[in-house]
């Protein structure tokens, strides 16, 4: 789903659900703290 930057690591995000994301909690470069929602994904029917 997405691929996030930490201490100039990159790390896979999976997401846990097949759907489409309606909203970006973030900007780039923008720093987040743990626990923090990065998107609200809508889940596709049927999956």
């Amino acid at each position: 789903l997405a691929v996030f930057e930490a201490m100039k690591m990159q790390h896979e995000i999976l997401a846990p659900v097949s759907g489409v994301v309606q909203q970006l909690n973030g900007q780039v470069g923008q720093q987040m703290a743990a626990g923090d929602v990065i998107m609200v994904i809508e889940e596709a029917e049927g999956a």
